[in-house]
């Protein structure tokens, strides 16, 4: 500090080594902030009358009695001790030599200085201070207007047990005016505002305070702008009541509870404050408090950086919460807030957190770089969040937990270590129109018993899965895109259930949407393109219902069941696909019902392993190999199937399989409307193979099924053709019109052929080739373009009961090496003869009727 002008040189040494003797009785708070503050000291004055009360060598009292109202006092350096509280009850302007040249102090109840009435008081340059420990403020104005620059107020004492006292300045009633540069220090309160006082706080440090350093009470307003609030007990502003300050540029650091506090009814303004390091929140806002809060930097506090707790509402706009302890906001208890454009970024917990039953809505902030979430919803939160970024947090870039529940809308998550949004627990929210895209795992992960809607998502680009829904989750999923995944467009697993209607998922690295484990949802209207294994496949137990899907152009196949998973597969289209249009596999079992599996690089449908399913009424056509295909060891129905216009077959049934086919059209297809191979058996009954370039039905290798009941008719062939060594039975088939023979049955081929119709037919009703044998009874075979039978080769048939009649050439004809047997056979009417003998065979002929036929009855050419 500056020494007066006319004090002498030998007195400053004798000053110094008085003040720090002073000094040593105040209390240890005040004395080691006043140790900082000051450096030198006014020289001592006489010890003055109790009446005046003044020990420096200038009156304060005598020129604050004897001033007239208005007046200015100039205050000299000095340290100024009062017995009683000095009241200043008319209008003075106190001009002091500094706050570290003077000191006003007193150890007297109730304030040091105590500014009465309406009235004007302009004070700069000094120190008030009050010590000892009796209760007081340190300065009140209950109204009037207080003008109050460079000054310190410090000492105030608490009685806890009256609630009063305390205060550094105590403002109330109407009181205005301004506060600027001033400090409050070492008081219970720094600065209280109550009543309807309205003064403005300018460029102030307050701090060291037992509580608050600033405290707003009743309905206390104002402006407090620019001051330093650090290292207070409680907090560096507190505003509760119904009070309503406009709090801008402050700095509230290091304060052991908040950094600023609203409570009760509190509302009003706080702008560009900082709130940094305080031992919990940056900013709390609780009961039923309703402040704006903008553009405020809440850093490194211990807690959240703005909280919302009780009822709270109000908004938080443009606000930037960084690097705190827990969360960027923090939203609990019934509170509801609106939070827009504020920036929650690298805080140790999640960007923005709702607890218990808060709401509100949170609309446009950016959460990046938090180690939990982006944004959490917990225990029964409803939140609105809407146009959120949410990105590179460690975990999710939103998540739902507990009951939380609201609405997501329009929000981008991308980028996080986990899912760009999670809902678990009991959770239901509303999701619609997000973007989750570039997660390390999924877009979306619903789990536990969670559930809700989520519709129009765009989750793409994602690590796993672009929506995965696990345990026992069942939420609705509509119209999202799940697009180019590491793995699955959407999957489900564990007893997953819920719907999925009207999704696309195409270009996803495996499959558009997979079912595992025990799950069964519906999946309705879903189109899955384009991704480089199946459209949709189903594993382990999974089943549900699936209907009306489209899976188009899928590397592998439209749909896979494998395992013993048992959807019911419902008018799907399934196109295009490099493999099959659907595919089961494994003990796979459930229901395929009027889909559409065309254009298929491979089949329409693929049964294989130990599957068998029920196909009913699919529509296999244009497929590059065969319309439905059974290998393995499958087995099941196909019923009222139309398989036509296929690049090879319309059903193959191949290896040991063993399906029932059962009234399927098997049309039009380059080689055989049905076709048997290897060991494969089951049952044809009532289908209808027409057209097919090679034959109706073939059997070749070692299959042997039973044919029954089928029309194979206009084949380029046969309309039934056995080779290889198969066996089998053929029984009541109607096989005509075809460019070969009815039936057909070449190299070691003995199936058993029985009341059949063999009509019409190019060449002959029934021709056996090779070393053919098998037996042929009761069978019709009339009007063919040769004979009813031929025996050619080596073959050797046993023919029993049949009736070839009105044939072109012969009822039964024997070539080459032909034998066996023919007995009770009905060789009538036929254009040439009855029977025709080679003249190198070899049959055994009994009982046969040989009548009305052209030529010979018999015609032996071995005679």
């Amino acid at each position: 500090m500056e020494w007066t002008p006319d004090l002498p040189e030998p007195w400053r040494g004798l000053l110094k080594q008085a003040l720090h003797q002073q000094l040593e009785a105040r209390p240890a708070s005040v004395r080691d902030w006043w140790s900082r503050a000051t450096t030198t000291a006014v020289p001592p004055a006489p010890a003055p009358s109790p009446a005046r009360a003044s020990t420096a060598r200038f009156d304060l009292l005598g020129a604050i009695t004897s001033a007239s109202n208005g007046a200015t006092i100039h205050v000299p350096a000095g340290d100024y001790v009062l017995t009683e509280p000095l009241v200043l009850n008319k209008s003075l302007t106190l001009v002091g030599a500094g706050r570290d040249a003077v000191t006003i102090r007193g150890a007297c109840e109730k304030a040091v200085l105590i500014l009465e009435g309406n009235h004007s008081w302009t004070l700069s340059g000094l120190t008030i201070m009050h010590e000892g420990a009796a209760w007081a403020d340190v300065m009140t104005a209950t109204q009037g207007r207080l003008t109050m620059r460079g000054c310190a107020c410090a000492g105030g004492v608490w009685d806890e047990a009256k609630n009063q006292g305390g205060d550094g300045l105590w403002i109330s009633g109407s009181t205005t005016g301004t506060i600027e540069d001033s400090h409050f220090t070492h008081n219970y309160v720094g600065i209280r505002i109550g009543g309807t006082a309205t003064p403005t706080l300018k460029g102030n440090r307050i701090f060291d305070n037992t509580r608050s350093g600033l405290y707003y009470q009743s309905k206390g307003a104002g402006t407090a702008d620019g001051n330093w609030l650090g290292d207070n007990g409680a907090n560096g502003i507190s505003v509760n009541s119904e009070a309503s300050p406009t709090l801008t540029g402050n700095q509230c650091e290091r304060n052991k509870e908040f950094g600023i506090r609203y409570s009760d009814s509190a509302t009003g303004t706080a702008e560009r404050n900082l709130c940094a390091r305080n031992g919990l929140s940056g900013i709390l806002v609780t009961e039923t408090a309703h402040p704006a809060l903008t553009e405020n930097t809440c850093e490194e506090n211990e807690g959240s950086g703005i909280r919302f707790s009780g009822k709270a509402t109000g908004t938080a706009k443009a606000n930037r919460c960084r690097a705190n302890a827990y969360s960027g906001c923090e939203v609990s208890d019934e509170a509801w807030p609106t939070l827009t454009g504020n920036q929650c970024e690298g805080n140790q917990q999640s960007g923005i957190v709702y607890f218990k039953q808060a709401a509100g809505s949170a609309d446009g902030n950016v959460c990046t770089g938090n180690s939990y979430h982006g944004i959490g919803v917990q225990a029964d939160a409803h939140p609105t969040l809407t146009d959120n970024h949410c990105a590179q947090n460690k975990e999710d870039g939103i998540r739902y937990s507990g009951q939380g529940a609201g609405r997501a809308m329009n929000n981008q998550c991308s980028e996080n270590g986990l899912h760009g949004i999670e809902v678990l627990g009991d959770a239901h929210p509303t999701l619609t129109g997000n973007r989750s895209i570039q997660n390390k795992e999924a877009g979306m992960r619903i789990s536990d018993r969670a559930a809700g809607t989520i519709e129009a998502n765009l989750c793409g680009s994602n690590g796993l899965s672009g929506i995965i829904v696990r345990e026992t989750a069942h939420p609705m999923l509509t119209d999202n895109r799940c697009e180019q995944n590491t793995q699955s467009g959407i999957a489900f697993f564990g007893q997953a259930t819920g719907t999925a209607e009207g999704n696309q998922c195409c270009e996803n690295g495996l499959h558009g949407i997979e079912v595992q484990g025990d799950a069964h949802p519906t999946l309705i209207g879903n189109r899955c393109a384009r991704n480089k294994e199946a459209g949709m496949r189903f594993s382990e137990r999974a089943a549900g219902t699936v209907e009306r899907n489209q899976c188009l152009n899928n590397a592998l196949s439209g749909i896979i069941v494998r395992e013993t998973a048992h959807p019911d597969l419902l008018r799907n289209r399934c196109q295009q696909n490099t493999q099959s249009g659907i595919a089961s596999f494994g003990q796979a079992t459930g229901t395929m019902e009027g889909n559409q599996c065309s254009e298929n690089g491979l089949h329409g449908i693929d049964i294989q392993g130990d599957a068998q399913p029920t196909l009913t009424a699919n529509y296999c056509m244009k497929n590059k190999e065969a319309g439905i295909r059974f290998s393995g060891e499958a087995g099941g129905t196909a019923e009222g199937n139309q398989c036509g216009e296929n690049g090879l077959h319309g059903v193959v049934v191949t290896g040991t399989a063993h399906p029932m086919l059962a009234g399927n059209r098997c049309e039009s297809n380059t080689q055989c409307g049905i076709v048997y191979f290897e060991q494969a058996a089951g049952t044809a009954q009532g289908n209808q193979c027409d057209v097919n370039g090679y034959h109706g039905i073939e059997t070749q290798g070692g299959a042997y099924p039973l044919l029954t009941g089928n029309r194979c008719a206009r084949n380029t062939y046969s309309g039934i053709r056995f080779s290889g060594t198969s066996a089998g039975t053929a029984s009541e088939n109607v096989c005509t019109e075809n460019q070969f023979h009815g039936i057909s049955l070449a190299d070691d081929a003995q199936p058993t052929l029985t009341g059949n119709r063999c009509e019409q037919n190019a060449q002959c009703g029934i021709a056996y080739l090779g070393q053919a044998m098998g037996t042929a009874e009761g069978n019709l075979c009339a009007g063919n373009g040769l004979h009813g039978i031929s025996v050619q080769g080596d073959a050797h048939p046993t023919l029993i009961g049949n009736r070839c009649e009105r044939n072109t050439q012969s009822g039964l004809a024997y070539f080459g090496n032909g034998a066996g047997m023919a007995e009770g056979n009905i060789c009538q009417n036929n254009a040439m003869n009855g029977i025709y003998l080679g003249d190198t065979t070899t049959p055994v002929l009994r009982g046969n009727t040989t009548t009305g036929n052209k030529g010979d009855g018999m015609k032996d050419a071995r005679k």
